[in-house]
């Protein structure tokens, strides 16, 4: 799963969300994303098992701050990118060079 497939990325939720917001912003988005889709992000999210892909899939240990920064400099690929992504774990810069290069 690369960081535009992620369930934290589309659904926009940051991995320290509760199970009660997890569920809330899974329903407001079935509204104008495909439902069956929220519906299993909902359940991929909720339970620890499934859970763990997806968070191992994202940006962990990254700042909710920080993420959109990440993904606009990945997505421009330019010199900085490099300088940013090497103040990150090695997950976090293999999430990001598996997304866009």
């Amino acid at each position: 799963m690369n960081l535009l497939e992620n369930p934290f990325y589309i659904l926009e939720l940051d991995t320290c969300a509760s199970r009660h917001k997890i569920v809330e912003v899974c329903d407001e988005k079935s509204l104008t994303l495909d439902s069956d889709m929220c519906t299993r992000f909902c359940a991929t999210l909720t339970h620890p098992r499934n859970r763990i892909d997806a968070e191992i899939s994202w940006l962990p240990g990254v700042a909710s701050d920080l993420v959109p920064v990440i993904l606009y400099n990945v997505k421009r690929n330019t010199n900085e990118t490099t300088n940013l992504l090497s103040r990150f774990n090695p997950l976090v810069r293999c999430n990001a060079v598996s997304t866009f290069f």
